[in-house]
């Protein structure tokens, strides 16, 4: 990857996310994750953000030198994009189908005494 905005859309593509996703995570504007992908922009600040959003390493991000990974612990890595990059409303969902995960787990098992058959039932 030759250029800032080579090696940008390059971390961006690999990690999954859309302009706009990206730029909701980093902070920034979509117009301005556009520029800098096709050089009309380049900003340190800005690369900070990008940086950090995308687990890169910053000087890989600017310069290309050294590795482009972070090293973090696998249980550190994030699968995908996070939270943040989603739509509010998929971010309300996702909320819902959580807590009523949690709520189901903390709820079993059931109560044996509901479990049990009321006495003349299901016998042979």
């Amino acid at each position: 990857m030759n250029t800032f905005s080579d090696r940008l859309r390059e971390a961006r593509v690999l990690r999954g996310y859309t302009q706009q996703a990206l730029a909701r995570v980093a902070g920034l504007s979509q117009s301005a994750i556009a520029s800098y992908e096709s050089g009309r922009r380049h900003s340190s600040r800005a690369s900070r953000r990008l940086a950090r959003a995308l687990r890169v390493q910053r000087d890989w991000l600017e310069t290309g030198q050294g590795p482009r990974e972070i090293d973090m612990p696998p249980e550190l890595q994030e699968p995908g994009p996070p939270r943040a990059a989603l739509h509010p409303r998929d971010q309300f969902i996702l909320d819902r189908l959580v807590n009523a995960y949690i709520s189901a787990c903390l709820e079993w098992p059931p109560e044996q005494a509901a479990m049990k058959k009321p006495a003349g039932e299901g016998g042979l």
